[in-house]
Order: structure tokens, then C-alpha cells, then sequence
């Protein structure tokens, strides 16, 4: 595991308060170079402490409408890699 120095967590902190944040949003609000910002990511995801990247849906959605969306797209990928 890698350990932290103080800009990996600010990062770090930063993408926990907002995980949809641009990279160069977080370059701003970190005073950091976009390429600094990426290659710590970049890092941080390589070597363990962002384990995965996550999506939270509100309860109060339908679950089926959310699959509804995907099942095109999944039977369209399927057609396309049968064998003719």
C-alpha cells in the first residue's frame, strides 16, 4: 500500500466531497498542474487506495427503469459478436 503524503489526501478529500469532479476542477480547487492531479490518480488507483469508482442511485428510483436503459445497449453488443 503506498503511503499518503498531505496532497494525496486533499485529493483525496476532494473526491470524496464531489467524485464526479473534472480533473481540472480538481487541479483548481487543489492549486495543482492537471498532469500532477492525473498522475496522482493515476497512482492512487494503481496502487491501492481508490479501490473502485462508484455510482449511488436514490431509493426512491425504480430499479427495472434503471436496467431498462442497459438492456439495449447489452443486446445490441450481443448481436454484434454472434456469429453470423
Amino acid at each position: 500500500m503506498t503511503t499518503l503524503d498531505y496532497l494525496d489526501r486533499r485529493l483525496l478529500s476532494a473526491l470524496r466531497e464531489d467524485g464526479r469532479a473534472p480533473v481540472a476542477g480538481l487541479a483548481r480547487k487543489l492549486g495543482m498542474a492537471r498532469a500532477t492531479v492525473n498522475s496522482r490518480l493515476e497512482r492512487l488507483i494503481a496502487t491501492g487506495p481508490i479501490v473502485e469508482f462508484t455510482v449511488r442511485v436514490r431509493d426512491e428510483l425504480d430499479p427495472a427503469a434503471i436496467n431498462a436503459r442497459q438492456a439495449p445497449a447489452l443486446a445490441s453488443a450481443c448481436l454484434a459478436a454472434a456469429p453470423s
